[in-house]
């Protein structure tokens, strides 16, 4: 009997350190209440922390969590640069400008200028929605002879699209370090976080910018035109008579200048003969 209370007592024994050892490991794998005296220092470690992966500089690609935020289309930049040959530049700048406001578009730059053969040339640029462009386009080609012609078609959708993913991750930046600011209580840690503020909002000021570069370039397709009035009747040509005199004159004045080369050329030899011929003449008339 004395036995059996024995190994119920080591049972009893067993039992308590086995429930003990269970509580123990419970405890521990739960988490720990924060005491309310607990600093700011650790707070701002742990936001330091949770932001630290942003602190790197941000990514050129969209992550595939925000990617539904980001527009899917096609960017296009259409440019073309026309050459038109017209009868009257004033009269053909006039419809150039009826063309830009029926198509919601507006003329930029003009210049014209006159040659001193009398000849009027001119360069201005038209920009036309993008829907437009192709009308637009043809419009103008009929305004006169097409002389040149080239068109262009970019897509900037990658551009775009990256411009976009780098602005939301500097937004997300913002975002933190704001929060942050929030809890800062000491002048060295606001002074800290208001620098990274201010440089990550002149990088998303400068997104801003180029993406609203972009989105006029897309929005707006341009057109540069140069009109050309035709070349006046015998411009750069000289009458036949005013020719002849011109060739005749010429080569007057080429035999004047051989004759100069030759005489110079043999001036010593007729020196010498007249020297020559001076002596015979002196002796001659000596003997006579």
């Amino acid at each position: 009997m004395p036995s059996v209370n024995r190994i119920l007592v080591l049972l009893l024994i067993c039992g308590c350190l086995i429930s003990a050892g269970c509580v123990a490991q419970k405890s521990l794998s739960s988490p720990v209440p924060k005491a309310a005296s607990t600093s700011y220092a650790g707070e701002a470690r742990q936001d330091a922390e949770m932001i630290a992966p942003m602190m790197t500089p941000a990514p050129t690609q969209a992550a595939s969590g925000s990617a539904g935020a980001i527009p899917q289309d096609q960017k296009i930049i259409r440019t073309a640069s026309v050459s038109l040959e017209v009868r009257n530049i004033s009269d053909s700048l006039d419809r150039i400008e009826q063309i830009a406001g029926a198509a919601n578009g507006y003329t930029g730059s003009m210049d014209v200028v006159r040659s001193s053969t009398g000849r009027v040339s001119a360069t201005t640029t038209l920009r036309v929605p993008g829907e437009r462009f192709e009308d637009t386009l043809d419009a103008v080609l009929a305004l006169g002879k097409v002389l040149s012609r080239s068109v262009r078609a970019e897509d900037v959708t990658e551009q775009w699209v990256d411009l976009n993913a780098r602005r939301e991750a500097y937004a997300r930046q913002l975002i933190q370090y704001n929060r942050i600011l929030e809890k800062a209580e000491r002048v060295e840690d606001i002074l800290k976080v208001q620098t990274e503020i201010e440089r990550v909002q002149v990088e998303i000021d400068r997104l801003d910018g180029r993406l609203q570069y972009l989105n006029n370039r897309v929005t707006l397709g341009t057109i540069t035109i140069r009109l050309e009035e035709p070349q006046p009747v015998g411009a750069g040509q000289e009458l036949p008579v005013v020719s002849v005199v011109n060739e005749g004159l010429s080569a007057m004045f080429g035999v004047l200048a051989a004759i100069v080369i030759l005489f110079i050329a043999l001036l010593p030899l007729i020196l010498i003969g007249v020297a020559v011929y001076a002596v015979y003449r002196w002796r001659k008339k000596k003997q006579g």
